[in-house]
């Protein structure tokens, strides 16, 4: 009796025992595939960095494009000695002409297009009949195109080619030598189109090392500048000199933002600042009575002055032009050339920052301190050819090939327009698409770099719109393709310099497994070992089930 009640506990502990092992190992299993169907999946996806596509294939489409420009020329002959016949003769010289400039290669490629008429009578008495000062409002609307006008004389006492504030070209035309107008016309598309100069900008934009003083000179293009003049006065207590620079703005700056207002903003400041003193004591000239600085010392004279500059908290690009009027000792002050002649304009620029003038006041005088009113005629006259220079528009010049209108400064011709949109529109393109392109790359390098989907719009909506700037140019609509053009480069820099693509750029891959090493280690160990022996338990139990059940 006793040893049936110990066989009967000894297997209901064994039933027990095995129950026992049965939900141990079945929990062991569950946690494992838990953990790998659900832990694992839920892990990788909190964990995995969220990276919107980019259009890489048209990114690098976009940066080995090149620029082609398209130029619409028209010849009118304004003589009647020439027929048809050989202005259908001129005209097929000229193609051979364009045909062998469009296959100069470059970096930027220009397309000229040209056609031959002969002039209207009406034109013709016009021509005929053409004062000096009629000149530069001829008749006629060309719009976007050039038109050169082959005239055998002109009434008007100018030297040919002449190209007036529009975009016509007056070219002479001898006495039936109609082919000696070729080259004139070549050498005025060189000059007046620039493809080599625009060839250069594109180099530099685009990452090609070149040293260019003029590319260096100008400002990199923004869709908002900010001008801030600045008035320094060294010795208020000598000479209080003052400006009324609410009235000279509109006055000599109107013109410019007039003619920019649709591609730039120009935001204008002005400040004047007391008991600024130069930092450097200038040299006296003994046999002439002034005092001088020498081009040396010129670049020690802004940092110390920059540091005053800082009264405007400004995002947008700065132009500094500073106005500075000497103290009583160095009274006349002005500036020496490397010749170690007198600078005339008693001014110097600094690329891609700003202006210096001096502007001298006679502190000779019974009392002080002497009240002056600053001459802003005679500043702006200085400063605007500087403020031009640094945005990129060609400098109004005396050229050897084609002769200008004499204009002030403060206005442009529309062939001006033209040079500064192409200029700026090949840039564009050139810093957009590296821009793209350098984004490009740091995206595919960087696996944890996160890509959102505004970063990935801005992207796309770059790429169109430096797609779009192309075709336009190809079309000859300049205007068109420079806001293409800037509205892809803010695309573009938006997307490069967007915060949130700094987030785990500083967060290496080896440090990933200095994290979760740590972490699930201690928990995976244990979990597997468990898990690989519930398996093997269960095989097991199978097998000694199968063996019963063949005996």
């Amino acid at each position: 009796m006793a040893n049936a009640v110990e066989e009967k506990t000894l297997c209901d502990d064994d039933i027990r025992y095995e129950k026992e092992r049965w939900f141990s190992h079945t929990a062991s299993v569950v946690f494992g595939l838990f953990f790998v169907f659900v832990g694992v999946p839920i892990w990788w996806r909190t964990t995995t960095v969220y990276r919107a596509d980019l259009p890489y294939s048209e990114i690098q489409q976009a940066f080995n494009a090149i620029p082609n420009l398209r130029i619409d020329l028209e010849f009118v002959i304004g003589s009647e000695e020439v027929d048809p016949i050989a202005a259908a003769r001129f005209g097929e010289v000229l193609q051979e002409t364009f045909a062998r400039m469009n296959n100069v290669k470059g970096f930027v490629s220009v397309k000229y297009q040209g056609t031959v008429r002969l002039a209207l009578q009406q034109e013709l008495q016009q021509l005929n009949a053409l004062t000096s000062e009629e000149l530069d409002s001829f008749p006629g609307d060309s719009g976007e195109k050039y038109v050169f006008y082959l005239v055998r004389r002109l009434k008007a006492k100018v030297t040919l080619p002449y190209i007036n504030n529009r975009r016509q070209i007056f070219l002479a035309l001898p006495s039936g030598k109609s082919d000696y107008v070729i080259p004139q016309a070549e050498a005025v598309c060189e000059e007046l189109f620039r493809p080599a100069a625009l060839s250069r900008s594109f180099q530099v934009v685009h990452g090609e090392p070149i040293n260019d003083k003029e590319l260096l000179r100008s400002l990199k293009f923004d869709p908002t500048y900010t001008v801030v003049f600045s008035l320094l006065v060294s010795q208020p207590d000598q000479v209080l000199a003052s400006w009324d620079m609410s009235t000279a703005v509109p006055e000599y700056l109107y013109d410019l933002q007039t003619a920019l207002s649709d591609y730039v903003d120009i935001k204008v400041k002005s400040q004047v600042l007391y008991y600024e003193v130069l930092p450097i004591q200038p040299k006296k000239e003994e046999n002439k009575g002034y005092y001088y600085m020498t081009p040396k010392d010129m670049p020690h004279l802004i940092n110390p002055v920059e540091a005053r500059l800082g009264s405007f908290v400004d995002t947008n690009p700065a132009l500094n032009f500073i106005v500075y009027v000497p103290t009583r000792e160095q009274y006349p002050l002005h500036l020496h050339d490397e010749q170690g002649k007198k600078v005339l304009a008693n001014s110097f620029l600094v690329p891609r920052w700003g202006g210096f003038y001096i502007y001298n006041v006679n502190t000779t005088a019974d009392s002080y301190p002497v009240v002056h009113q600053v001459d802003m005629e005679q500043v702006f006259s200085e400063l605007i050819p500087q403020l031009r220079s640094l945005l990129g528009i060609a400098p109004i010049s005396e050229s050897k090939i084609l002769q200008q209108p004499t204009v002030r400064t403060d206005s442009f011709s529309h062939w001006e327009i033209d040079q500064w949109l192409r200029q700026r529109t090949v840039e564009n393109i050139g810093t957009t698409t590296h821009a793209l392109y350098s984004l490009s790359n740091l995206v595919q390098n960087i696996r944890n770099m996160i890509i959102n989907d505004n970063i990935s719009e801005q992207v796309k909506d770059s790429v169109a719109a430096v797609q779009q700037s192309h075709r336009l140019l190809t079309r000859g609509a300049i205007h068109e393709a420079f806001l293409a053009s800037k509205e892809a480069l803010i695309s573009a820099e938006k997307a490069f310099f967007d915060p949130s693509l700094l987030e785990l750029l500083y967060f290496p891959e080896d440090q990933k497994f200095a994290i979760y090493i740590p972490l699930f280690l201690p928990i995976g160990i244990p979990l597997f070992t468990s898990t690989l022996a519930a398996i093997k338990w269960f095989r097991g139990k199978r097998t000694d089930q199968q063996k019963e059940k063949e005996d």
